[in-house]
């Protein structure tokens, strides 16, 4: 891709990530973050700086517009996190699969979900890690409150009611939200970098 493709796509990306994170919390409110699915597809499709560029711009939209408190920031580095994760799996991703008359077709798309499978579930457990430390920086250091409408909130309240310290329950209460949540952004993630990656080499132009 282009640079100038490139940079059009960081910044659809980060309004789609806006949206996206937008609709979940504040729409249907439904307890998912959802707001790296198009960090995930620009990482996917171009590369781990853009991947980066788009999560820095995601996180300044969210807190300029949202979360109007310092502490917000710190989590572009859930987001980093996720996009060096798909970086560090770059090799073992398939955008290119044979005829589906070849025997290797199915071998091929088996190979490509197991991956994926596995990289959802270690950036559930990274972004989990990441984003409970953030979570406790904000709370006991930095003395901001977090968001009551944020997907883990009830997860949290319930280990802290329960004997948990706010570090374990920060990171504890992220769990049961980002399974899902990992495995719909990987997904939907890839699926994405796959349709942009088709349009490009149609319209190398």
């Amino acid at each position: 891709m282009k640079k100038t493709g490139i940079i059009l796509l960081c910044f659809a990306a980060t309004l789609a990530n806006y949206f996206s994170s937008m609709l979940m919390e504040e729409i249907l409110e439904l307890p998912l973050f959802l707001d790296t699915v198009f960090t995930l597809t620009v990482t996917f499709a171009a590369g781990l700086v853009p991947g980066i560029l788009t999560a820095a711009l995601t996180t300044l939209a969210i807190g300029l517009w949202r979360y109007p408190f310092l502490g917000i920031y710190l989590y572009v580095l859930c987001s980093i996190a996720a996009a060096w994760l798909v970086w560090a799996f770059r090799d073992k991703i398939i955008f290119t699969f044979p005829s589906r008359r070849s025997s290797e077709f199915q071998f091929s798309v088996v190979s490509c979900v197991s991956v994926l499978v596995c990289l959802s579930v270690l950036m559930c457990l990274l972004m989990s890690v990441t984003g409970g430390l953030i979570s406790y920086v904000n709370i006991e250091l930095l003395q901001n409150p977090e968001s009551s409408g944020s997907p883990e909130t009830p997860f949290y309240w319930g280990l802290i009611l329960n004997g948990f310290s706010v570090l374990p329950a920060s990171i504890l209460a992220r769990i049961p939200v980002n399974i899902l949540d990992r495995f719909i952004s990987v997904f939907a993630g890839y699926g994405t970098a796959f349709a942009v990656k088709k349009f490009a080499a149609k319209n190398p132009e």
